[in-house]
């Protein structure tokens, strides 16, 4: 899954995707 279409399809897997690639 990617940043990109997390966000489009559930905003909750979004912030767990940008946490985890974020730190």
């Amino acid at each position: 899954k990617g940043p990109t279409v997390a966000p489009l399809t559930c905003p909750a897997s979004l912030t767990a995707d940008i946490k985890i690639q974020e730190v």
